[in-house]
């Protein structure tokens, strides 16, 4: 029965209600490629498009979040440049790139938390 099985150490599959059928979910139609999802968050984040790698992945509303805080953020930053006469730079090129690795970092563990949705 599935409750022996299951007991046995078989997850039972949620697809099918059967734990001896593995079901493929890297290769679903429509599958988004997690890989594509981080390089446009890396790369759109260093041409001021941080967000984009979410708003691929079905996030939009985290994606905005990081888009709009990201330009607000760099608007600050660069007014605090030109008050301290650019010696703002010294934190400003550090926590930009801070932030990137962090949203990075999160849309990575995003991905990998919904394997339905996203293909490698």
């Amino acid at each position: 029965s599935t409750t022996d099985q299951t007991r046995a150490g078989a997850a039972p599959n949620t697809a099918t209600g059967n734990p001896n059928i593995k079901v493929d979910y890297k290769n679903k139609p429509g599958a988004k490629d997690s890989g594509l999802a981080m390089v446009l968050e890396i790369v759109g984040s260093i041409f001021g498009l941080m967000g984009i790698g979410w708003i691929y992945a079905g996030r939009l509303e985290i994606g905005l979040g990081w888009m709009i805080g990201y330009w607000v953020f760099t608007v600050f930053m660069i007014v605090f440049d030109l008050i301290t006469l650019s010696i703002g730079l010294c934190l400003h090129i550090p926590l930009a790139i801070g932030v990137w690795a962090l949203s990075a970092y999160l849309l990575r563990r995003y991905l990998d938390g919904n394997p339905i949705n996203f293909k490698n």
